[in-house]
């Protein structure tokens, strides 16, 4: 639009979502008036029809039931009042919607006549980031069950097969993953859908020789190691010592014909492959039972050799480790800027714990160099972890700018958050996991002590992000409200906040209240010049719902998107 209306003056209501929203409620009050005056002779006839000097009433009874039968005028005349403002809104939306398909077709037009010029070009690393963002898009095509989805079914390979050019074919298989793994066809690979995608491409080690390219050039290569194979992989590894090693992705299996155990295959590797190690980009470890690897305890995992030499060579990467394996791979995970942890559940009674104290025990040996820490409830062992003592000093996390917490019971969230001191944070994404009914946690929890806005903002002061589920709905309802509007001293929580996601795919209809203090949130921080504007929010798409909410926030928050394929739950009282 500005670049056609460069020679007009446009006022403040095209481009400042504050007017917007003073001019929005400014003339709402005006409506709401006409509306009433519209009326007036509806309103007349009720206040005649029920003038004292008219009705015989001198009993309680009579008056009151004088009085119901007014107020049910009263709600005839709104409801009519109500029908206009349904009839004006549908007959707006239909308008909306034919504005929209005719800006479509003028854009259609305007791009058949327009004179064939060359496009501009894209710098590599944004065209890299659109072909990634495609391939992981297309994650969600690959159902449970089914398997044998044709790799030529999918854009990216439809792409590449469609007489693309050798530097655009190279270009676009660099962005998607190649596995080289130890073991395995890719059927059996596809269950690690969640870490390579819809459709990696899947080639043996062994049969590497036969392949004219060299795929470990690529920066989108993984190198998959299967520890249930025994140490026949360290000569399969020794074939690729030269070649460089970016991305590591071990797996245990509980069923294993070799006689080695994989404690032993992993020690031999990180034995003679340290150095390779220490220059990892990525490194991956995958369990597909938390009985299949015994890791042993921290202070006898990180005794292989060259210790020192390791910790200089090591640089900074990115892990996805259970928590008892960290230890393992010291001194390289020292440098870690990016972790994604799991910690155990146990259970005493019904009601869910875990050692803390160990979860920060391991931690220490990375958190000078964490900037990214991801924390979600593991396996659940069968007998109580026996240790209950929390860290006495909370420990401090330096450069650690983003720390999520999923599927975590808030007990164990708030032991957690009492251990850490992260001046620095500036995303924080949490899940807590419903109470089970019945169990101690629930009938013990009063009102203090509870996780809230006020908790999490003397904690973290600076964020700029926060995603929230506390697992109730009165809960989330209180934290939303507490972000609405300032506290008793006239103070804001988060004053820099401008960026938020609330909800997932199983909220239900029961959260639409939550919806509209999402949107009190918006309105009311836009209107405080004491607080950042709303500009990135995430929430639930409510299919089918009709909801005033959303659309205020499409007007007022500039990037809002919406979580698809809600799935209408059971549990209204639980959080979304």
């Amino acid at each position: 639009m500005e670049g056609y209306l460069k020679g007009f003056e446009l006022s403040n209501l095209w481009t400042c979502k504050r007017s917007v929203e003073a001019s929005c409620a400014r003339r709402t009050e005006a409506l709401l008036k006409f509306v009433d005056t519209m009326f007036e002779d509806m309103r007349n006839e009720i206040d005649e029809t029920f003038r004292s000097d008219r009705i015989d009433a001198h009993s309680f009874i009579s008056d009151q039931r004088i009085s119901i039968d007014r107020i049910r005028m009263l709600l005839h005349m709104n409801s009519m009042q109500l029908e206009i403002f349904r009839r004006v809104v549908q007959d707006k939306q239909e308008t909306l919607e034919a504005l929209e398909i005719e800006k479509s077709k003028i854009m259609g037009q305007i791009n058949e006549r327009r004179s064939p010029i060359p496009l501009p070009t894209l710098p590599n690393e944004i065209l890299g980031q659109i072909f990634a963002h495609l391939y992981w898009s297309e994650t969600d095509s690959l159902l449970p069950g089914y398997l044998d989805f044709p790799a030529d079914g999918f854009t990216l390979q439809r792409l590449i097969d469609d007489g693309t050019t050798p530097e655009w074919k190279t270009f676009i298989n660099n962005q998607l993953p190649c596995i080289l793994t130890t073991s395995g066809t890719e059927r059996e690979w596809r269950m690690f859908a969640n870490f390579f995608g819809p459709h990696p491409r899947i080639l043996r080690l062994q049969d590497l020789h036969q392949i004219p390219e060299d795929v470990l050039e690529r920066p989108s290569t993984i190198v998959s190691i299967s520890l249930s194979d025994g140490l026949g992989v360290m000569e399969e590894l020794e074939n690729i010592r030269q070649k460089p090693w970016r991305d590591i992705f071990f797996s245990v299996f509980a069923h294993s014909e070799s006689s080695t155990t994989p404690k032993e295959v992993l020690k031999g590797i990180l034995q003679s492959f340290g150095d390779k190690m220490a220059r990892l980009d990525r490194l991956t470890f995958y369990e597909n039972s938390p009985n299949t690897y015994d890791a042993g305890s921290p202070d006898q995992a990180s005794s292989f050799a060259e210790t020192k030499r390791l910790e200089g060579l090591a640089s900074s990467f990115n892990a996805y480790l259970p928590l008892h394996l960290v230890p393992t791979f010291h001194p390289i995970t020292s440098n870690i800027s990016d972790l994604e942890t799991t910690i155990p559940m146990t259970f005493e009674s019904i009601d869910p714990t875990s050692d803390v104290e160990n979860l920060f025990q391991v931690l220490m040996l990375c958190s000078k160099s964490l900037t990214s820490l991801t924390i979600t409830q593991g396996p659940t062992l069968a007998l109580p972890s026996g240790s209950q003592a929390r860290v006495r000093r909370p420990i401090l996390f330096p450069q650690l700018k983003r720390l999520d917490l999923n599927s975590l019971p808030e007990s164990i969230v708030s032991n957690i958050l009492s251990s850490v001191e992260c001046s620095s944070l500036r995303h924080f994404s949490l899940l807590v996991l419903p109470d089970i009914p019945g169990g101690n946690s629930q009938t013990n929890k009063g009102t203090t002590g509870r996780i809230s806005a006020n908790s999490l903002s003397i904690l973290f002061p600076h964020l700029n992000y926060i995603s929230a589920s506390l697992g109730e709905l009165k809960q989330d309802a209180r934290f939303l409200t507490d972000l609405a509007s300032p506290d008793e001293s006239g103070s804001w929580f988060f004053p820099l906040l401008n960026s938020m996601r609330f909800g997932t795919n199983r909220a239900s209809l029961a959260h639409l209240p939550l919806l509209r203090a999402v949107t009190d949130v918006v309105l009311n921080r836009m209107r405080s010049d004491a607080v950042n504007d709303i500009r990135y929010l995430t929430i639930p798409e409510f299919i089918g719902a009709e909801s005033v909410g959303c659309d205020a926030l499409k007007l007022f928050v500039p990037e809002i998107h919406f979580i698809p394929d809600a799935n209408y739950n059971w549990f209204p009282e639980r959080s979304w």
